[in-house]
């Protein structure tokens, strides 16, 4: 009987780790400790983690894959932590090297999002090269920045971005959750409205946004409409406010005191 290729064994070994970990996330190691890779010769195993890590970064590829393929690289974590090491410690940077194009280097830094021992992995002229690219990270790829402000190494440069955004960028990014970073900037571009245009610019972003303000920022937003005229005058402050009151952060009795207590008599209801 002939033995199978080195690269069918290689197919193999991933769909069962991409199966197993995808399906059976509980009791998934003991599911593991029983699949091939746990037996796998440390060749193998080398060889899979290289053409995980090329394939992820590869361009165009599919969404799940790369997802699947992000599973496979943990559970190898898992079953073979020192090869798991050794490996990455030594192809990392030479992988990230050929990356130039934003998609590339956005796949970089989400294969980091999987696992911060990975950042450890690369030596410093790619670390500084990722941190420059996440600092102006393209307006494209801003739906990421709610993950890399909660990632350590790239979290200052994320935060960096975060407090440059325009309100192109988040008529643009998405969040599930919108990060307190970002609720800082929406939040004090508004209150520094130089002009209506701006004023109104903002005031739009603050409507859309409203349901994911604290209550805190809720009423610092009626404090700067009381110290900014060109929000007084903009004609997006009635939107603005009604907004506000939806989010329900304070009880209508509470939110018609703040109004007063800021000058906004003519908004209670």
């Amino acid at each position: 009987m002939s033995r199978p290729g080195k690269s069918r064994i290689r197919q193999n070994v991933q769909g069962d780790i991409v199966t197993i970990f995808s399906r059976q996330p509980k009791g998934r190691d003991k599911i593991l400790e029983k699949g091939p890779l746990k037996r796998a010769r440390a060749s193998l195993v080398r060889n899979l983690l290289v053409v995980l890590v090329k394939s992820m970064l590869a361009p165009r590829a599919e969404p799940k894959e790369f997802w699947r393929q992000r599973a496979a690289l943990e559970c190898v974590k898992i079953l073979q932590p020192e090869i798991w090491r050794k490996t990455l410690a030594a192809d990392m940077t030479r992988l990230y090297q050929p990356l130039s194009s934003t998609e590339e280097l956005t796949r970089g830094c989400r294969i980091l999002l999987s696992d911060p021992e990975l950042w450890t992995f690369l030596d410093e002229g790619q670390q500084t090269r990722l941190k420059a690219f996440v600092r102006d990270l393209p307006e494209g790829e801003l739906t990421y920045i709610e993950d890399l402000l909660e990632y350590g190494p790239l979290a200052g440069s994320a935060g960096v971005r975060a407090a440059k955004m325009t309100v192109r960028d988040f008529k643009n990014a998405w969040f599930f959750v919108m990060p307190p970073p970002v609720r800082e900037r929406l939040v004090s571009s508004y209150a520094a409205s130089a002009t209506f245009d701006e004023a109104n610019a903002w005031g739009a972003i603050i409507q859309t946004s409203a349901g994911d303000l604290q209550k805190a920022e809720v009423k610092r937003i009626l404090e700067a409409i009381k110290q900014n005229g060109q929000i007084r005058g903009s004609f997006q402050l009635r939107p603005v406010i009604q907004a506000l009151r939806k989010t329900n952060q304070y009880p209508d009795p509470e939110f018609n005191a703040l109004l007063l207590s800021n000058d906004l008599e003519e908004f209670v209801v």
